[in-house]
């Protein structure tokens, strides 16, 4: 019995699976768009909204701190920003890169800017997409849809999946997706 079994297998074993998943969702946050089978799109939007969940708390905490008053509140504010941070990179297994060698052209604290725009997805998560979300209190996503004129292989209809804001529904609880699935 496969009772309280919920996430697919996709054909992987469990540390294929999750590294898989963090690569894609990696991938979208990087490129804000990735294109992949259906049943890979579905299975990573869940790890995409939890994903974005811990960087709207590590946002929410950031500000907290820069308003805060006193010195406690400062320190805790900033502690959970940190650790939201870190359970993000944790999940996406993003090493962190402190080594940044200059040439004789470009200094190394350009290029430290440069990678943590480009390619930081933690930077990337909460400091860039998750202000777009910010005022969002529930994620209700879209229905997936299935694009049946492009097949990757004969038995993987592919969907695209990207970030975007959605619109707000009036007189509605629940807002539009966070992880959208496209034909």
């Amino acid at each position: 019995m496969r009772h309280l079994k919920r996430n697919k297998k996709l054909g992987r074993k469990g540390d294929h699976r999750n590294a898989m998943l963090a690569n894609l969702v990696s991938s979208l946050i990087k490129h804000k768009r990735v294109t992949t089978t259906l049943a890979k799109a579905k299975a990573a939007r869940p790890v995409a909204e939890k994903l974005l969940t811990l960087g709207k708390l590590a946002h929410q905490a950031l500000a907290d701190a820069s308003s805060s008053a006193d010195a406690a509140g400062k320190a805790k504010a900033a502690a959970a920003n940190v650790h939201n941070r870190r359970l993000v990179a944790a999940r996406l297994r993003q090493q962190p890169r402190s080594h940044f060698r200059g040439t004789p052209t470009v200094k190394g604290k350009e290029l430290r800017e440069a990678w943590k725009n480009e390619h930081d997805v933690v930077h990337i998560l909460c400091d860039q997409i998750a202000p777009a979300f910010k005022a969002r209190n529930g994620i209700h996503p879209d229905p997936a849809s299935r694009s049946a004129p492009r097949r990757l292989r004969p038995t993987g209809h592919s969907g695209v999946g990207r970030f975007h804001p959605g619109r707000q529904r009036s007189g509605s609880r629940r807002d539009s997706g966070v992880l959208t699935l496209i034909a």
